[in-house]
């Protein structure tokens, strides 16, 4: 499914380096001079009503007050705290209950191994004090399509350990599972289609971002809502959440005094900002403008805004992929996720093999000795199942492998030859090493820390006013290539 295919890719990840200097709980530990806190919020959102994604049978997923199936949202508020700790409060229980039900699903890995993920912990204390007597600029964050905030811890403590509040945005049936306050875990619905993301799903994201904007300006009920500088905000935003983030900024102009995108979702084609003044900051995992050749991307920089690569060569385009911006990035490196990876290298070097029968020709007994897919017609439809030795067939949706429908609708009806069909097996190739867009060869480690490197220089710019190191456009890391604007790039 396409959620599936944007963001939970924990049991299915391929690269395969290992750092010497990987930390021994696998996320990062926050640096700043802060320890970091946080409270989770629910909240519904009176402007959509109902939900787009309300039914029978989603109904009983709606708090029993919410009598017009309004969405609903949890947010996690993390905020600058003196108590700090090496390992705080468990991670994120939905996360870690999807990522081993997916790990399961590989014989190759021991139980031990996948276990293991319940003992992680994060390094954030809930409910503890915030710091008094200040007050902390403000980011909205909003992750992809099934990515809750807390997968992006790495990045988040980070932040907040360097005083700023950061509110973690979780829309219900879009961004992964999500834990209401009655312990009850809320899954993301089944995308089927671009379509509807740009059309339902995306729309949601946007009103989730705007909704909360509008009510941490109403809300001070709370010694960390009166810490927040309501003066100073910024929104940062992953792959679809980005392109949310960002879209709600060129509605409201004046809302945000600076805004970060992290391989901002392309399908709908390169973004414009419609602010001139607007500070901004596009970073870009190596691989992302080559996934999507065929969109020509391009970033419009006004003044004080830049583009940001993760690599340390523009021709090095495997450094890193659209997962090292989330926790995956250090938690790859746990023993089930190395398993994992090296079990599907060894997929992947088996290569696939490809059967087509346009004209309704029956299938014979199929021998099947290492992936294959098998793409037959039926009257005016496509069916694509895909088989691997010793498994079931699964069937794929032709909406998921971008391209397939046009290329097969332009196949002629005559017996196919050999150049024929290389478009087809083309699309298909790169279908099945779909899986190793998403973590790179990079050093995960050494990649989070250039991006947070990056995001607190870029906010203690623009929000604390502190000097400009980018003035020189110059990389902050040697592991990073920078672009500045104006221009288009």
């Amino acid at each position: 499914m396409i959620n599936k295919l944007l963001l939970i890719f924990s049991g299915i990840l391929l690269s395969f380096s290992t750092p010497a200097n990987k930390p021994a709980d696998y996320l990062m530990m926050p640096t700043g001079q802060y320890g970091v806190a946080f409270q989770d919020i629910h909240w519904i959102n009176p402007t959509i009503c109902p939900d787009p994604n309300y039914s029978k049978v989603s109904g009983k997923d709606f708090s029993l007050d919410n009598k017009k199936h309004c969405h609903e949202l949890m947010v996690r508020v993390y905020y600058p705290t003196h108590y700090k700790t090496h390992l705080g409060t468990f991670y994120y229980r939905p996360i870690v209950v999807s990522e081993q039900n997916t790990l399961k699903n590989n014989t190759a890995l021991k139980l031990k191994e996948i276990n293991q993920l319940s003992q992680l912990r994060s390094h954030t204390l809930e409910n503890a004090p915030i710091v008094r007597n200040k007050q902390f600029p403000v980011i909205l964050f909003i992750g992809g399509l099934g990515g809750q905030s807390q997968l992006y811890e790495n990045l988040i403590t980070q932040l907040v350990s360097n005083g700023y509040i950061v509110l973690g945005i979780n829309s219900l049936f879009i961004n992964g599972e999500i834990a209401l306050p009655n312990h009850k875990v809320i899954s993301p619905v089944i995308i089927k289609s671009w379509d509807a993301v740009s059309k339902q799903i995306l729309p949601v994201l946007e009103g989730d971002i705007s909704f909360v904007y509008k009510t941490i300006h109403e809300v001070s009920d709370s010694d960390v809502f009166k810490a927040m500088d309501l003066k100073h905000i910024a929104g940062v935003g992953h792959s679809f959440g980005g392109r949310a983030m960002a879209n709600v900024a060129n509605l409201h102009s004046n809302w945000f005094q600076a805004l970060v995108t992290l391989d901002m979702e392309v399908h709908m084609g390169s973004f414009k900002p419609q602010s001139s003044v607007l500070p901004m900051m596009h970073i870009i995992s190596a691989y992302w403008r080559s996934m999507f050749n065929w969109q020509r991307l391009q970033y419009s920089l006004n003044k004080n805004s830049y583009l940001v690569t993760l690599t340390p060569s523009e021709k090095d385009l495997h450094y890193s992929y659209h997962m090292d911006f989330t926790d995956l990035s250090t938690l790859q490196y746990l023993p089930a996720y190395q398993a994992s990876m090296a079990y599907n290298q060894r997929k992947l070097a088996q290569g696939e093999d490809l059967i087509i029968k346009t004209h309704g020709e029956k299938v014979g007994t199929l021998s099947i000795i290492r992936p294959l897919y098998l793409i037959t017609k039926n009257a005016n439809s496509w069916n694509i199942f895909y088989y691997e030795p010793g498994k079931n067939a699964v069937k794929i949706s032709i909406e998921e492998i971008a391209g397939l429908q046009n290329a097969l609708d332009k196949l002629p009806k005559t017996t196919l030859n050999e150049s024929e069909l290389l478009p087809i097996k083309k699309i298909i190739h790169a279908y099945h090493q779909r899986f190793g867009n998403f973590l790179g060869k990079g050093d995960g480690l050494q990649i989070t820390k250039s991006i947070n490197r990056y995001l607190v220089d870029f906010f203690n710019t623009f929000l604390k006013a502190r000097k400009n190191p980018f003035k020189d456009c110059m990389p902050l890391t040697d592991n990073t290539q920078i672009k500045c604007g104006p221009g288009v790039f």
